[in-house]
């Protein structure tokens, strides 16, 4: 009997071990299995709302600096990161040609110059020959006329006084045209005045050309070799100052010393390290006072000083070994360019430059038709005196006869006024016929004088590229960019051929600004003047500040859209140029840097927060799930202030919650204002997005 109430007891204590084991295992599983719950509590912050995108860092002003000219660069005096002030000469081009071409426009504008005058006087002489012709053809017909008239009328003894009076008047002219006839003569055969100074000038042009055909004076060529002599001089003294430093330099006697001073300061340095810190220790356990260890510290410091200076003292002396390299290099290569110029100097003595023969030729030609206009001038001058004379011969001979005719009016007389008559009218005509052909003289002159503004306009134009060729900076700035050394051929940036080469390209860097690129939501949502802040990540300690300074009015081309967004294609998001203006700059801003900017379109301060997965929505209405139970509550505020609510495990399906309607205001893609519904402290449960569940097994039938 005993033994079986025994054997009972054993039976019972397992059934009850037995039971407690899956019970215990059944709570396990059902624990571990169990989704477990997210909360959020319902905070008072500043909640912002901001467009993010990714820029980059760029200058406000950025020059690209061309040339006016083509040429080849003879000096550039900036390097890359140089600071050069607006006006400050960046580059030199060669100006020999353009100057070589301005002389050459000078010589042929004097020569056209010349030839307008010339043209000038010439019409000014025709027109006041065939003016007089003119008039004295008009007065001959009236003359004869009247004499014509008087004899058939009959003549009073007042008229053939006043023929007589007349005849006297004509003779006096007639005497006075034939000394200055005769004297025009005489000048014309001694070859005087303009033809002379025309005769000299061809000759000095012919003696030029001659010079420079035949090569040049002995005593030229032989100061040329003599400079040329003292220019190689200069180089082998230049050279071997150059060879002298660089063997110095290889030594580096200096230099050595100065790494060993230095050394041995790094190696003082380590001993008062080490006694430092031993005496630190020391001092920590009470064994050495706080005087000792006030001198071991002075003492390191002193020798932190002293590889300070070792330090300094070793970069002077490879400082002062590369300047003095450079000046020796400097004074070599500038010795090479003397030789050069004096050996082309002495090539072009030896042998004259094709395009200065070709200056002198036509300088010879010119010369010749001065000569010719001059002897023209001459002739001109020559035919008014003899015309002047057959002028007063003809009244002298008209006023005899009207004399004549007044004292006898015989048939014969009559017959011969009326032919004079006759042949007056003819010279009228023809008289009045040559006035009309000096517009051929004025043609003459307008095409002299178009002739000499075309020169004008080009020697103008030629100074102005003899300028251009000393280029200046536009703006003050940093070199961000050297596309050129010296001596490269560079194209002008004027041309309708070709958008020139680019020298230099300078960049404003106290003013920088961040260009992003916003699709066409974006965009809609911020404006110039906006708020923006901006993240470099070379600098990940600082936030700048800056402003929306420029919207792009337009979109993006479609082949660029494609570029910023690949997939984009037909009916896709437009993109827009956006730059933000920043309010401050730091030395380790690079430009093409990257950049993070959020443009805060909206800010709230003070205001109620919950997170965007607390929200439900349903059939339009907005909700969140309140936690009802105190302990849970207060289990998820205490996780909370210790930061450790990601690690607080409680089964969603343990959780207890009500249903309670909310009002949203603003949002943004994590969390949305709470306008009401609830209040601060209040705990949440948090209902993931629901996913999409897919079923994958056997087709049925049918499908």
């Amino acid at each position: 009997m005993m033994r079986w109430v025994k054997r009972r007891k054993w039976l019972i204590f397992a059934f009850i071990f037995v039971s407690a084991s899956s019970a215990g295992f059944w709570w396990w599983r059902k624990t571990k299995t169990a989704t477990p719950a997210k909360f959020a509590i319902v905070q008072r912050e500043t909640l912002t709302v901001a467009v993010r995108e990714v820029g980059t860092i760029e200058p406000l002003v950025k020059v690209a600096v061309k040339s006016k000219v083509a040429g080849r660069i003879m000096a550039l005096r900036v390097q890359e990161g140089d600071f050069v002030r607006k006006g400050q000469v960046i580059a030199v081009i060669d100006p020999t040609e353009l100057e070589r071409q301005v002389n050459q426009v000078k010589a042929e504008l004097t020569a056209a110059e010349s030839r307008w005058r010339q043209a000038m006087l010439t019409l000014q002489i025709q027109e006041s020959l065939l003016r007089q012709q003119w008039e004295q053809a008009h007065a001959d017909l009236i003359a004869a006329q009247a004499n014509l008239e008087k004899l058939m009328a009959g003549a009073r003894p007042e008229e053939i006084e006043a023929a007589e009076a007349n005849l006297r008047k004509a003779k006096a002219q007639l005497e006075a045209a034939q000394k200055e006839l005769e004297r025009q003569k005489q000048l014309f055969e001694s070859k005087a005045i303009a033809y002379r100074q025309a005769e000299a000038e061809l000759k000095v042009a012919e003696a030029n050309l001659q010079k420079l055909l035949s090569g040049a004076r002995p005593e030229e060529i032989a100061a040329a070799e003599a400079d040329l002599k003292r220019a190689q001089a200069a180089l082998e003294e230049a050279r071997q100052n150059l060879e002298r430093q660089k063997r110095i330099v290889e030594q580096g006697l200096a230099r050595q010393q100065a790494e060993a001073d230095l050394q041995a300061a790094k190696a003082n340095l380590e001993n008062a390290r080490q006694n430092l810190e031993r005496k630190r220790a020391l001092y920590e356990k009470g064994f050495v006072s706080k005087q000792e260890l006030d001198s071991a510290e002075a003492t390191y410091q002193s020798a932190l000083a002293q590889v300070q200076r070792a330090q300094a003292a070793l970069e002077q002396v490879k400082l002062d070994e590369q300047q003095t390299m450079a000046a020796a290099q400097a004074r070599y290569e500038a010795a090479l360019q003397e030789v050069k110029a004096a050996q082309e100097r002495l090539n072009l003595l030896r042998k004259g430059r094709q395009e200065d023969i070709a200056a002198a030729q036509a300088q010879v030609e010119r010369a010749k038709a001065m000569l010719k206009s001059a002897m023209a001038s001459e002739e001109q001058t020559l035919d008014t005196a003899q015309a002047r004379y057959q002028g007063a011969l003809q009244d002298y001979q008209a006023a005899l006869a009207q004399l004549r005719a007044l004292k006898s009016a015989r048939p014969e007389d009559l017959k011969a006024a009326e032919a004079q008559v006759r042949r007056a009218k003819v010279a009228l005509k023809a008289a009045e016929a040559r006035l009309r052909e000096k517009q051929s003289l004025a043609e003459e002159v307008k095409a002299a004088w178009a002739q000499v503004q075309r020169l004008r306009e080009q020697l103008a134009n030629l100074q102005t590229q003899l300028r251009d060729t000393v280029i200046t900076a536009p703006i003050s700035g940093v070199i961000i960019k050297k596309s050129v050394e010296v001596g490269e051929l560079v194209a002008s940036a004027i041309s309708g051929f070709a958008q020139g080469t680019e020298l230099v390209t300078i960049a404003d860097l106290s003013q920088l600004v961040v260009r992003v690129r916003l699709n066409e939501v974006d965009v809609a949502r911020i404006y110039v003047g906006q708020p923006a802040e901006i993240r470099v990540d070379a600098v990940p300690e600082k936030v700048f500040k800056g402003t929306v300074s420029k919207i792009a009015p337009a979109a993006l081309d479609r082949l660029l859209s494609r570029s910023v967004n690949p997939a984009a294609g037909q009916g896709e998001v437009a993109w827009f140029d956006v730059e933000i203006k920043l309010h401050e700059t730091h030395p380790d801003m690079k430009l093409g840097m990257s950049a993070n900017v959020d443009i805060v379109a909206k800010k709230v301060a003070r205001t109620l927060t919950i997170p965007l997965d607390a929200i439900v929505e349903e059939e339009g209405n907005r909700y969140a799930l309140l936690v009802t139970d105190p302990k849970v509550a207060q289990q998820v505020r205490k996780a909370f202030m210790a930061g450790r609510l990601d690690e607080l495990f409680i089964p969603e399906s343990k959780v207890p919650t009500k249903k309670v309607r909310i009002r949203i205001g603003l949002k943004n893609e994590a969390k949305a204002q709470l306008i009401s519904g609830l209040k601060e402290g209040d705990v949440l449960l948090l209902k993931p997005p629901k996913r999409r569940v897919f079923e994958i097994g056997p087709p049925q039938e049918g499908e």
